[in-house]
């Protein structure tokens, strides 16, 4: 989804640098971090705004994109049935969140017509949006 997702954004203009690792561990001297449940309140996945602004100024980017994709796969081998959910942040430099997309879906991200599909559809919604907004762009995009 990362690249298609970065495909996309270019296609359309905008300069997108991917982070090759997970933001908080590129911040902090710990190699091993925990996992974050996102079902559990008090442990949130959520960047903090110090990290944004550091990461954006480290990568001279003006926008951080973050999000994550859940999948659940409900159905059998016979009668399959997923249950697909994308949700992407938007980041201005200051760390505020500048904008949300959420995208639920009955297809697997696994087929890559859909992931194609699902990537073009947030390219534009972005592109519509901020692609204005500014000519440097960090994308992040957590696998």
């Amino acid at each position: 989804m990362t690249e298609n997702l970065r495909y996309f954004l270019v296609k359309k203009g905008a300069s997108v640098e991917i982070a090759k690792e997970d933001p908080t561990s590129q911040l902090t001297n710990s190699a091993i971090k925990p996992e974050v449940n996102i079902f559990t309140p008090e442990k949130s996945s959520e960047l903090s705004r110090e990290t944004i602004r550091e990461l954006l100024s480290q990568q001279q980017g003006e926008l951080l994109i973050d999000g994550y994709i859940y999948e659940k796969d409900l159905g059998n081998v016979i009668d399959p049935d997923f249950t697909t959910g994308i949700i992407i942040k938007i980041y201005s430099i200051d760390g505020t969140m500048v904008g949300e997309c959420i995208i639920g879906s009955f297809y697997s991200t696994s087929d890559f017509e859909v992931n194609q599909i699902y990537a073009s559809l947030i390219a534009d919604k972005i592109a519509q949006n901020y692609l204005s907004y500014s000519e440097k762009w960090l994308g992040l995009f957590k696998k």
